[in-house]
Parts: structure tokens; C-alpha cells; sequence
């Protein structure tokens, strides 16, 4: 008897189902690799912004040992302070409190507390 060259069709069709399979588990690690990337770059981006907050920190608090040395130039027992205000509602801007405290002489023997406020409100940077 003379057999026939080729495939059975039984074979051709436990190849496709080898084949599916083995494309399947790629596109599945191709999708895993592209959360991976994004999660990995919101991170970068998470990271990019906490050292930015960081650095601003930093410089405020340089910007608060300023203001807290030129108080005490001019006078020895005042206190400064930078302090933040969230906005309330939609319609009222953050602000920011400085505020310095100082001791006056209202008479003999008698001292008071005098408070110098200023309340800039936050605007957004203008692009420009």
C-alpha cells in the first residue's frame, strides 16, 4: 500500500492549537510589558514630582530663616511665620499667611502683642 506525503489533518490542527497557544502567551507577556512601562514611568513621574516638592521645601524653609532673621533685625523677640490657607470654596483662592509678631510698649509697664499680617492669595503661574 502507498501512503501519502503530508500532513493528517488531525496533525495540522494539534499544530494550530500548539501555535495559538504559544502566540497567546506572548501577546499576554506583550500586555504585561506594556503595564509594566506605564507603571514604571508614573512612578519616574511620581518621583520627578516629590523631589520638586522637596527642592521648593527646602527653599522655603531658607525663605522662612530669611524672613525670621530680618525680624529679629528689627526686633530681638519677634516671631515670623509663612503659613498656608486652602481655599474654602470654589470662589476663594488659596493664600498664604506671613505674619510677624512683635512686642510693643503701650505705657509704663504695660506690653502688647502687635501682629503685622499680610495675605497674599496663591494665583496659578501664567504660561508665557
Amino acid at each position: 500500500m502507498i501512503r501519502a506525503r503530508g500532513f493528517t489533518l488531525v496533525e495540522v490542527l494539534v499544530a494550530l492549537a500548539v501555535l495559538a497557544v504559544g502566540l497567546l502567551g506572548a501577546v499576554l507577556m506583550l500586555l504585561g510589558s506594556l503595564r509594566g512601562q506605564e507603571d514604571a514611568r508614573r512612578e519616574i513621574m511620581a518621583t520627578h514630582l516629590l523631589r520638586d516638592a522637596a527642592d521648593r521645601i527646602r527653599i522655603g524653609a531658607v525663605d522662612r530663616a530669611w524672613l525670621e532673621a530680618r525680624a529679629r533685625e528689627i526686633d530681638p523677640r519677634a516671631r515670623a511665620d509663612i503659613e498656608f490657607l486652602p481655599a474654602t470654596g470654589p470662589t476663594m483662592p488659596d493664600r498664604y499667611r506671613v505674619s510677624l509678631r512683635m512686642e510693643t510698649a503701650r505705657g509704663p509697664g504695660t506690653i502688647e502683642q502687635q501682629v503685622v499680617l499680610f495675605q497674599p492669595p496663591v494665583r496659578a503661574p501664567v504660561a508665557g
